[in-house]
């Protein structure tokens, strides 16, 4: 009984913390890069890797790391990797539409 009052009290203290808001606005980001990614074809815009890597660009930092890629990006992500610096750039994600 103890571990069960424990344990609300937990989530009523995370659901009230803004950290968690930050988890849905991720994980509502992830759905919707996922969603993306999986509509691209090699007929896809500029403007759509664009958007895809915004989505995915979860800290910011002009890079998509491995940990922040996702399906055929993760699959493929040391042949996007062009420079090998761990992450893939803007201009490397474009390099997605001949992979599909």
């Amino acid at each position: 009984m103890k571990k069960v009052l424990f344990s609300l009290g937990v989530i009523l203290a995370l659901s009230s913390c803004d950290s968690t808001s930050g988890f849905s606005k991720t994980a509502s980001s992830a759905s919707q890069a996922l969603t993306l990614l999986n509509s691209l074809n090699s007929n896809s815009s500029l403007s759509q890797i664009s958007e895809l890597f915004t989505l995915l660009d979860i800290d910011k930092n002009d890079l998509i790391s491995k940990g922040e890629s996702i399906g055929k990006i993760a699959e493929n992500f040391g042949v996007l990797d062009k420079d090998n610096n761990s992450g893939i750039d803007l201009n490397e994600l474009g390099g997605l539409l001949a992979l599909l």
